[in-house]
């Protein structure tokens, strides 16, 4: 398996970060919370509440969403060097998928 990316070049080359100083960059670092999920471990559901973005840095991630006739609808599949999750972080609201 291949090795992790480092947080700190995945976010200073990520268009949301990529302004911001290398101080700032490692004070966001400083915050973060490294976790492991297991192959079809679901991180968040559709409606949770949105207190936070994640880096992946190994891996792959489906955002999906269920129809209301039971479907799954793959949105996007997200992979390293790529976050998720920033709009509800950002608007306040719900999850808007499944991740």
């Amino acid at each position: 398996m291949a090795e992790p990316l480092d947080p700190t070049t995945a976010l200073a080359s990520h268009r949301l970060f990529a302004a911001l100083s290398e101080a700032d960059l490692k004070r966001l670092i400083e915050h973060m919370h490294k976790r492991q999920y297991d192959r079809g471990e679901n991180i968040f559901f559709k409606g949770d509440n949105g207190d936070s973005l994640q880096l992946v840095t190994r891996g792959r991630v489906k955002i999906s969403t269920t129809s209301a006739e039971g479907r799954e609808a793959i949105l996007n599949v997200i992979q390293p060097g790529e976050i998720f999750g920033e709009i509800a972080l950002l608007d306040g609201g719900p999850r808007t998928a499944d991740a």
